[in-house]
């Protein structure tokens, strides 16, 4: 029954995989190590700490994430225009992402920066909680703009298949960031001890050098894609009305989903600082330990966008099928891989309170149970509907199942009963399995493919 998705059967599709989905899968480990290395060292500090940054953070996850639907949206004509070969166009489209970013990021920076408090009394109504997060995101804020540029080039790396390049900048962010958490937070070397202000100001650092890795190989390799020509822009309405019309939905899509986790998180605080902590921490090691799944997805992306540019519609629909099969085999493995990583969390989180701890362990075996449809959803939405053009019907069905199910029963749970963070967190994640049925309702329907360039 399986045979026909094995590699034999499979060879180019499995090769380009292997190298797409493993330098990005490196690179999403590498960033989620700066996260992890972050959240590690602030929690020798205590659960108020943790909670204040995790909390603080929150406002850079709806950035990142509403930057990260813009251009996904923007990476599937890049995506198609690299099949086809046409430099021109993929720069207009290029060229209007990084400005998109900068008006969002920008806007998102004087928000931080001129309302903290109000934003972390969002997430917590604790006094200590509030100043301490209020002054590591007005710190911290000044790295938005430069974060949005940093991941508009990661984009276009990913979308013309030059993955490498994100890696090697994400591995010298990790250590550029290890190095000045343990100088600045705890400080050694000479330097003042600076608590959860130093994780901002390393974090700052650490962006800015980022950007200068960037700027120096685009400059000095003279890339034919990244290295930016005002001649190659072409100011042509009908592209420009295009590339929004496909982008938008993308952008409220990643936007919403992002406000919706938010949401979910405000309710977690209702609860408490011990609460946000638990799940701050949860959402760590589960971002470290199931990175290769974002390989898969936005490799998914990247080889169906370019057969649709191809003109291979047949070769684009079976490879929907195989990342369908491959989601569910790899999701099934990297639940076996959370549920090893339980034991441990007590000696990585051992400053911790035994609650803690155990909302946490508890969780990540939840999680570890829906993980293959986890993965399923996130190729659903990034690889499949959108790589095909179906944008709008990507974005309502993330915004069904988290706005009218996932929100609306956190809250109702934290509320109105006394269920603990870990059976809380198993009913609102059964969202996953609903939003996979719809999606899958939509995939067999066949109207998610659409060429958006010829």
């Amino acid at each position: 029954m399986f045979k026909k998705y094995a590699y034999t059967n499979n060879v180019v599709y499995y090769q380009n995989l292997i190298r797409l989905a493993i330098p990005m899968a490196m690179t999403a480990l590498l960033n989620s190590l700066v996260n992890m290395i972050d959240t590690y060292m602030i929690s020798k500090l205590g659960p108020y700490e943790v909670a204040a940054v995790g909390s603080s953070n929150k406002i850079f996850l709806l950035l990142i994430v509403t930057l990260y639907g813009v251009y996904s949206g923007f990476g599937v004509f890049i995506s198609q225009y690299w099949g086809k070969k046409d430099l021109k166009h993929l720069q207009t489209v290029y060229m209007t992402a990084i400005i998109t970013g900068f008006v969002i990021s920008t806007f998102v920076t004087v928000l931080s920066f001129a309302f903290p408090e109000m934003i972390i009394d969002l997430f917590i109504d604790e006094k200590d909680v509030i100043d301490l997060g209020a002054r590591y995101l007005k710190l911290v804020s000044i790295s938005f703009i430069i974060s949005a540029i940093i991941f508009s080039f990661e984009m276009v790396s990913r979308s013309t298949e030059k993955v490498m390049l994100p890696f090697f900048v994400s591995f010298a962010g990790v250590i550029f960031n290890g190095v000045l958490n343990y100088v600045l937070i705890f400080g050694h070397f000479g330097f003042k001890e600076m608590g959860v202000e130093g994780a901002a100001i390393a974090t700052n650092i650490a962006r800015f050098l980022q950007l200068l890795i960037y700027m120096c190989y685009i400059m000095l390799s003279k890339n034919p894609v990244m290295l930016l020509k005002i001649k190659n822009y072409i100011f042509d309405p009908a592209l420009l009305k295009k590339v929004f019309q496909k982008s938008l939905p993308v952008m409220g899509n990643e936007f919403f989903w992002a406000l919706g986790i938010i949401a979910i998180f405000a309710a977690y605080g209702r609860k408490g600082y011990e609460a946000l902590a638990s799940m701050q921490l949860f959402e760590t090691v589960v971002g470290l330990l199931t990175v290769f799944t974002m390989g898969i997805a936005n490799s998914s992306a990247i080889m169906i966008g370019k057969k649709i540019g191809e003109k291979a519609f047949t070769e684009a629909k079976w490879y929907a099928k195989l990342f369908i099969f491959n989601s569910i085999r790899f999701g099934i493995i990297t639940g076996f891989i959370l549920i090893l990583s339980i034991p441990v969390i007590p000696i990585v989180f051992k400053e911790q309170g035994v609650s803690i701890i155990q909302n946490i362990q508890y969780c990540i075996f939840i999680f570890a149970l829906y993980m293959p449809f986890n993965l399923l959803a996130v190729t659903f939405m990034v690889g499949i509907l959108r790589s095909g053009g179906d944008t709008k019907a990507a974005f309502l069905l993330e915004f069904m199942t988290l706005w009218f199910y996932a929100v609306p029963m956190s809250f109702i749970l934290v509320t109105f009963t006394d269920l603990s963070i870990p059976l809380i967190y198993l009913i609102i994640t059964f969202e996953l399995i609903i939003k996979d049925t719809l999606c899958y309702i939509r995939y067999r329907s066949g109207k998610y493919l659409h060429n958006l360039i010829h």
